[in-house]
């Protein structure tokens, strides 16, 4: 599966991306959570964020989202079979012979992938002649609620096999862990679908939405991150090519949803020379602190990637796990930015090198290692302008 070797190790710059909304279709079937809400997503550089604002009822079933964002795919789910969970299950729409409930896309629309999630877990899934594998598990904020007004599921793009600005094909469907559809989605208006008559039988979508990030902001960002400083945090970034920006805006969350701004800063607006800012958080809050930035040029204003810092302290640690040549770094409370990473032998030899970009959030980082490494002693390590962290592992 390449879409799982992906590496998240790149050399990028977060650049600025817009959101979009997007209205449900209006029906009610399942109580209208999913069909009278609305429905933001947002590129931030190196992720994409879905964010369901709820209608009337509870979102206590599985809302996915079909998915053609490169050539190739599937034209409906029919052969579709989960791995048995419920958010796999209501991607295939196959709970069993008799409890199934086949979508067919559109003809100019191929399915490549479904990410789905519900108020507990989300999932990625690719489709491959006609079988659904499963991806990289998703990040659900608010988890195990059932009346939560918002819902935001974090997708990286690495784990979607995209990089860069993206633009893709969509189509939302709500439908429960047996595979019984509601006519609530995005994109399709799920005409003559009637929930109470039809949850288990075959639909026909005719219309799709489309998301694109392309149209960025005149602005390019990079190394935005954030440190600590005494009993303040602050938060640096630079700009290049910026042109008409009005403001910067450095917003803050505690629970990396809902931000407001602590910060304004006055763009200098050279599109020939990069600038450096920085700005201050003279209140943070014991414990994960949130910050993005809110870009605002001629009424239009975007936001940039989110990253955190810890400001528990003394918890700052990675660990080092090797299967094969396939080597995990996982990140404990490492302040965001952008790291060297390094790879020793034994004899202090530099075998592999590469840019970590970290935005402060606990994560696991996939390696792959060059060649077949030989037996011995080896050393990883990061190092920023700010920090360093190294530990050894054994290859036997």
């Amino acid at each position: 599966m390449k879409h799982l070797l992906l590496l998240c190790l790149f050399i990028s710059s977060a650049t600025f991306a817009q959101t979009t909304n997007y209205p449900g279709n209006g029906k009610s079937g399942f109580g209208g959570a999913v069909g009278q809400g609305t429905l933001a997503i947002t590129d931030t550089g190196d992720s994409i964020f879905f964010r369901l604002t709820k209608g009337p009822g509870q979102f206590n079933d599985v809302l996915v989202f079909y998915i053609d964002a490169i050539a190739g795919g599937i034209s409906s789910t029919q052969g579709l079979r989960g791995s048995g969970s419920a958010v796999s299950t209501a991607a295939a729409g196959y709970n069993n012979e008799s409890q199934q409930s086949v979508l067919t896309f559109p003809a100019n629309f191929q399915a490549d992938l479904a990410v789905g999630f519900n108020k507990d877990t989300g999932n990625v899934f690719f489709y491959a002649f006609g079988v659904q594998t499963t991806g990289s598990a998703t990040e659900i904020v608010p988890k195990g609620s059932n009346t939560s007004p918002n819902y935001t599921q974090k997708v990286s793009k690495a784990s979607l096999g995209l990089s860069g600005p993206v633009t893709f094909k969509f189509i939302g469907t709500y439908i429960s862990n047996t595979a019984y559809r509601s006519d609530e989605g995005f994109g399709e208006s799920f005409a003559g679908f009637s929930r109470t008559t039809q949850g288990w039988q075959p639909h026909t979508a005719t219309t799709f939405n489309t998301y694109s990030s392309l149209n960025a902001l005149p602005v390019t960002i990079s190394d935005l991150r954030a440190v600590k400083e005494k009993n303040r945090n602050v938060i640096k970034w630079t700009a290049a090519q910026e042109v008409n920006m009005e403001m910067y805006e450095v917003q803050r969350s505690f629970n990396g949803i809902n931000f407001i701004t602590i910060a304004s800063v006055q763009p200098v607006n050279s599109s020939t020379t990069s600038a450096a800012y920085t700005a201050y958080d003279n209140a943070p809050r014991t414990g994960v602190n949130y910050y993005r930035l809110l870009a605002r040029e001629r009424g239009k204003a975007e936001v940039s990637r989110i990253v955190s810092i810890n400001n528990f302290g003394g918890n700052n640690s990675i660990k080092v796990f090797r299967q094969g040549n396939i080597v995990t770094l996982a990140l404990n409370g490492i302040e965001a930015g952008n790291y060297k990473l390094s790879i020793y032998n034994s004899n202090g030899q530099l075998l592999q090198a590469a840019i970590l970009i970290h935005d402060g959030i606990d994560a696991n980082k996939v390696i792959t290692l060059k060649g077949a490494p030989a037996k011995g002693i080896y050393r990883l390590s990061i190092k920023s302008a700010d920090a360093s962290f190294s530990q050894s592992f054994m290859v036997d």
